[in-house]
């Protein structure tokens, strides 16, 4: 295969490339791509997205997928002299394509942190505009296992170590993201797009071991450990392999071990999730909770004093709750749930009512509810308001009493006649 034919992949459709991973690769295409399915890739002229993208095309044409659904974002960070001219290589090399490119304002300082929210930024915004389904990384297992370690150098747990997840949501982005060549090393994807003559570059950024802890791991730690191993190529050694397994069965545990038990929402309300811990709150360890903040991705200026105290928080109170991220930890009456959502939103009410004139199901607010008693006919439904009072009680000691957590109160369907409120609907509440 010619580059003048690379070139031309995205005009033609036409590609023939064969390697040991591929058949996995698509069968996990497979899996979260369907006809419809709108892809944001970030790509730049290293191999890793360079090949992400051309196997892309292949599985959208094999498939008789639409193409019109491959959108690719390209991010001049400004930060070399070749800028300029690896933007025009991704101009001609995506010619076909539904291309976006973004160049970096003059004005951002060249910061580690600065350039990566800018990056996501850009991404976040390029999904909103085409309405994509999943975004696209070339992270592959060399950028995982640099990531682990680095992590570990801050002091992680098992979850930290781990790093990176095939697909996973992204707070930042707000969508989920999607990594397909995971699995491959960096130096097996750079094999792959030399014996097909893909054009790519390297990041002389990379070797400079000044200028990030990951470059540091990666040209000074990192090929010692190859040179340990049994094998001393770098594409294939026990070093990787072994962190290949360990990745593998910890993928393999986190599915076992889903805690997260999700309720269903009303988007009314303004929580973009809401979930129980399906776990007895005494027996709840801080790996968990790791696990439940890195899967939500609300880790943001987290560390493992906030952890400790989260977890304490957590065992010995009750009816209380910690806010962080805009999300809520919420302890109640010994169920711990999480809730993505604006502060006090439990506090809003809603000023909708309806006459019941007939056994039916009837609509209130969007919610359906199954009238099937003859002494609620004349009364009216709606939802409660602070001063109501059932059974003798306040509406807030009669909830309370009934094991019903505060946010779900002001959201609880009731029945009033002759100024009386008669009846409630406990069981259906709008979350």
């Amino acid at each position: 295969m010619t580059k003048k034919h690379i070139k031309c992949i995205f005009e033609t459709n036409s590609i023939n490339l064969e390697f040991k991973s591929k058949n996995t690769i698509f069968t996990n295409l497979k899996k979260h791509i369907q006809y419809n399915t709108k892809l944001l890739i970030a790509v730049s002229w290293w191999s890793d997205s360079i090949l992400l993208s051309v196997l892309l095309q292949d599985f959208f044409y094999k498939n008789n997928f639409d193409s019109n659904n491959l959108f690719f974002i390209h991010l001049n960070h400004k930060t070399r002299n070749n800028n300029i001219k690896d933007e025009k290589f991704i101009k001609d090399f995506f010619k076909w394509t539904n291309l976006t490119i973004k160049t970096r304002n003059n004005k951002l300082t060249k910061t580690e942190n600065n350039l990566r929210n800018w990056r996501y930024q850009e991404i976040k915004k390029e999904s909103i505009k085409h309405k994509i389904d999943l975004i696209l990384f070339g992270h592959n297992l060399t950028d995982r296992i640099e990531s682990s370690f680095m992590n570990m150098l801050r002091g992680c747990g098992i979850q930290w170590f781990k790093s990176m997840d095939t697909v996973q949501s992204h707070h930042l982005l707000e969508k989920e993201v999607f990594r397909p060549l995971l699995n491959l090393t960096k130096d097996e994807i750079t094999e792959i797009c030399n014996k097909y003559q893909i054009p790519h570059i390297h990041d002389e950024t990379n070797d400079d071991p000044k200028t990030s802890l990951r470059n540091l791991i990666r040209i000074k730690l990192l090929p010692q450990i190859y040179n340990l191993s049994n094998k001393k190529s770098k594409i294939s050694n026990s070093f990787i392999q072994s962190f290949q397994n360990i990745y593998e069965q910890l993928d393999q545990q986190n599915s076992n071990e889903n805690i997260l038990k999700d309720i269903n929402k009303s988007p009314y309300r303004n929580c973009k999730f809401w979930y129980e811990i399906d776990i007895f709150k005494k027996l709840i360890t801080q790996e968990q909770l790791i696990n439940v903040i890195k899967k939500l991705w609300i880790y943001k200026n987290i560390n493992s004093n906030f952890i400790k105290e989260l977890h304490h928080f957590i065992i010995n109170k009750d009816n209380r709750f910690k806010y962080f991220n805009q999300t809520y930890f919420w302890v109640s009456h010994g169920k711990i749930y999480i809730i993505w959502a604006p502060q006090n939103f439990w506090t809003k009410t809603i000023d909708k009512k309806v006459s019941i004139n007939k056994l039916w199901n009837i609509k209130l607010w969007k919610l359906s509810i199954n009238i099937d008693k003859k002494n609620l006919i004349g009364a009216t439904i709606r939802f409660p308001k602070s001063w109501d009072k059932f059974k003798n009680k306040t509406w807030n000691q009669y909830c309370s009493n009934q094991k019903i957590p505060v946010f779900w109160r002001n959201f609880i369907p009731i029945v009033e006649k002759d100024w009386k409120i008669i009846y409630n609907f406990k069981d259906i509440y709008i979350t």
